[in-house]
């Protein structure tokens, strides 16, 4: 925090000599300005990434304040902190730095400082020392249920629909991935379900994904019989102007199924 402060006036005592009479003194007070203070808070840095590597390369964005001497690196072996500083970073306009530690999985964040002031955690990056391995699976199952032929089954198609059309004319795609493959007690960073629209519709659709949480079979869903799903949404695309492929976020999911979630696969409606 900067602070500035007004100084005060004086009151002036100033000594007559040589008066006639006997000496005087003369007294000149003037009103006092009332204390001002302005205070200003260090902007944080912003943008904080972490690549993952035997080094680990931090980036961010600057601060805003260029009075700032330069910025500070904390580190945390756990989400959210307690950090430890473990670097001092300047002048202002440097905005990387590589750190090499032991093996694992940390968690940073950069503040700016300037003299004995110090701003608040940018956003906190993770980062690891083994960047792990990048897997790609083909769905196992998939089909689609009609609600306009609600207990024909579609399994043997080779596409499925997702649509909104009309009253009692929906569409829902069903797929079903086996990653049992993948070691237990796997750390997943970043995992994504594409689908390719050989067909899309005229106006936009958002498209919903939610991960199924009873067993189905290929060869026997239909309407009727569709399997529940968890009551939030994984992750939601928009279908494209013209067919092109959509991707959507399950990181999440694939966790949970790696620790011990019964894997039934995923719903887009």
């Amino acid at each position: 925090m900067r602070i500035r402060m007004a100084l005060m006036a004086a009151t002036l005592l100033v000594l007559l000599l040589g008066l006639p009479a006997a000496g005087a003194n003369f007294t000149n007070p003037t009103s006092n300005d009332a204390n001002s203070f302005v205070a200003d808070l260090l902007a944080p840095p912003t943008g904080l990434t972490a690549a993952c590597g035997t080094t680990i390369t931090l980036d961010w964005t600057a601060t805003v304040d260029t009075y700032a001497t330069g910025h500070r690196v904390f580190r945390s072996t756990t989400p959210g902190g307690p950090y430890s500083q473990i670097a001092e970073i300047t002048p202002r306009t440097t905005v990387t730095y590589d750190d090499t530690p032991a093996a694992g999985t940390y968690y940073y964040v950069v503040r700016a400082y300037y003299l004995s002031w110090e701003s608040v955690d940018s956003n906190e990056a993770e980062g690891a020392t083994s960047c792990g391995t990048d897997v790609t699976f083909n769905s196992i199952a998939d089909t689609w249920a009609d609600e306009q032929k609600p207990t024909l089954n579609k399994g043997t198609l080779t596409t499925m629909t997702t649509r909104s059309w009309q009253s009692a004319k929906d569409g829902r795609s069903f797929v079903e991935f086996d990653v049992s493959s993948i070691p237990a007690g796997s750390t997943v960073n970043t995992a994504t379900l594409t689908l390719c629209a050989v067909a899309v519709p005229t106006s936009a659709r958002t498209i919903d994904l939610h991960r199924i949480t009873a067993s189905w079979v290929e060869t026997t869903l239909n309407w009727t019989n569709q399997p529940g799903v968890a009551g939030s949404v994984t992750d939601s695309a928009t279908t494209p102007g013209s067919p092109a492929c959509m991707t959507w976020d399950v990181a999440t999911d694939v966790q949970l199924w790696i620790d011990g979630t019964a894997n039934e696969g995923w719903r887009a409606k």
